[in-house]
């Protein structure tokens, strides 16, 4: 079975709402902080949208998102859609909004098994919040997601920001079988080749990675064989950087 990971943007209310106005305006905001009757016209798009979709062909709703218009592109018919989808959404309300939207809609509709997952603090209100959701996309929990013993992987990165896209894309390129792409209002799928990527770390570097993650001191041996991008000093302590935790990842087993 196929495991497909797809990354929201809010293609979908922009082009299903009357006033794209408060998208922008409020984009950034978690449903805590989104005002109570921006929030209700929010609701009102998203139940309008679904009763709109819910008898809607492939054409229409390929021409509703780049989310569904890369799917179908790929699958040629939703009904053919097989396996796993995982809709990633920032920290807001919108994405939280549009995420559930295309998880339900397609499991009501065509079977699919489909779950919307948050980005922990992935905004782009502030460095500090955008910052803290790509160092999410590198935890443990996520890291398991782009995993799939039984199957494909396969990245859909077509929604989003694009600052977030293009991280996604890196990690793509050590977990995912295929990256898709596609223009929302685009007719043709992109299919971005997979770089073959191959770790080259000696023991004393894997060792090493495994005695930063648990806090241990590290001698200078071992240290020099870590590559740079993989630790950051912080305060006196060594940390792994996002790209330490994705090869650690690829050297625990």
């Amino acid at each position: 079975m196929n495991k497909t990971i797809i990354t929201c943007g809010t293609s979908l209310l922009t082009n299903n709402f009357k006033d794209r106005g408060i998208i922008y305006d409020f984009s950034n905001c978690a449903e805590e902080t989104l005002p109570c009757d921006k929030k209700a016209l929010v609701d009102g798009c998203v139940s309008g949208t679904m009763d709109k979709l819910s008898a809607a062909d492939n054409a229409s709703l390929a021409k509703s998102s780049a989310e569904l218009n890369t799917l179908i592109s790929y699958y040629g018919d939703l009904s053919a859609a097989r396996g796993e989808f995982y809709f990633l959404h920032t920290d807001t309300y919108f994405g939280k909004c549009v995420a559930e939207f295309y998880a339900s809609f397609l499991k009501k509709r065509f079977g699919a098994e489909c779950q919307a997952k948050r980005v922990p603090g992935l905004r782009t209100d502030s460095y500090e919040n955008f910052n803290r959701g790509l160092s999410a996309l590198y935890s443990d929990e996520f890291l398991k997601l782009y995993k799939n013993p039984s199957g494909k992987v396969i990245f859909v990165l077509s929604g989003g920001f694009k600052s977030w896209s293009g991280y996604m894309q890196s990690i793509g390129m050590f977990y995912a079988d295929e990256i898709l792409y596609q223009f929302e209002s685009g007719a043709h799928l992109v299919s971005i080749p997979k770089i073959p990527v191959k770790l080259d770390l000696n023991e004393k570097a894997e060792k090493g990675l495994r005695l930063i993650e648990k806090e241990k001191d590290i001698p200078a041996e071992i240290k020099k064989e870590i590559p740079a991008v993989a630790f950051e000093d912080d305060g006196g302590k060594l940390k792994l950087t996002n790209m330490g935790k994705l090869l650690l990842d690829r050297v625990k087993n």
